[in-house]
């Protein structure tokens, strides 16, 4: 990640006066899938994962359930600052607080406990200096203008070993999948969460198609949530087709998985490389 933080922590600030750009918007501070549920799956034990960043559950997951390494990517620059500040609270708050949840501190508690903080690396520097100078020139603002509302808790999926889910390097890359990609490595698995349903272009599609082909390894599988409005008839069948389209697969549904309407339905879409 190495770099300035301060140009992002002015766009973060831009945040509390409602403007964003492409690559500062606002962030999830939980994900917003059944991770538990998706990743039964498919077994990522001592495999290559590419993921996107948001909340960080992801990467978090990933790790816990053994993969060999764990790189991620997001289009918003200001995932990488949260990861390091959810790394933080779980490494050394964990048993104080159990939900690691930033929401659970007051603004004098959490700016003490990282003014304090040692940390080594130029990108926690980086990641401890922006959030020092966010709490303070906030002075106390809503959460709510940095953050979406919350999703669903994953804390005990891997609260048992956190060491597995704190420790390791991120190779962060601060790009778009419907982005010509510029990553070296390839990988077994490439996590997409929901991002599909940010584009509908064809352009997008083809890029995204021809990333996946170059990313992933022989038999490689990427794998993308469902949309999140598609408890909606007609969101659902475009889903279908977008899918389709891409060649993704429909993953079975989950035993007793439901939508927020009670209608049992796939829980996620997967591709895989031939």
């Amino acid at each position: 990640m190495t770099s300035d933080y301060k140009y992002d922590l002015e766009k973060a600030l831009d945040l509390c006066l409602k403007k964003e750009d492409k690559y500062h918007s606002k962030i999830y501070p939980r994900t917003n899938e059944n991770l538990g549920c998706l990743f039964s799956n498919f077994d990522v034990k001592d495999k290559d994962v590419l993921t996107v960043l948001g909340s960080s559950d992801q990467v978090f997951t990933a790790r816990y359930l053994g993969a060999k390494k764990v790189d991620s990517f997001d289009i918003n620059k200001l995932t990488i600052y949260y990861y390091y500040l959810r790394i933080w609270l779980m490494k050394y708050l964990s048993m104080e607080y159990p939900t690691n949840d930033f929401f659970n501190y007051g603004d004098v508690d959490i700016w003490k406990f990282i003014y304090y903080l040692d940390v080594n690396s130029e990108d926690e520097k980086n990641a401890k200096e922006f959030w020092l100078n966010y709490i303070k020139l906030t002075n106390g603002l809503p959460k709510h203008y940095l953050f979406y509302s919350m999703g669903i808790q994953n804390e005990n999926v891997f609260h048992n070993d956190l060491d597995k889910v704190v420790d390791g390097d991120l190779d962060f890359h601060n790009v778009s999948v419907f982005d010509e990609l510029d990553i070296k490595d390839k990988y077994d698995f490439i996590i997409l969460s929901n991002i599909l349903e940010y584009s509908t272009s064809k352009e997008d599609y083809y890029m995204l198609s021809e990333n996946l082909k170059r990313l992933l390894k022989d038999d490689g599988l990427c794998v993308c949530s469902y949309m999140m409005n598609s408890n909606l008839s007609s969101v659902h069948n475009e889903e279908k087709y977008i899918m389709n389209r891409l060649g993704f697969k429909a993953i079975e549904y989950y035993e007793n998985y439901a939508d927020n309407l009670g209608v049992k339905r796939e829980v996620g879409y997967a591709y895989k490389r031939k």
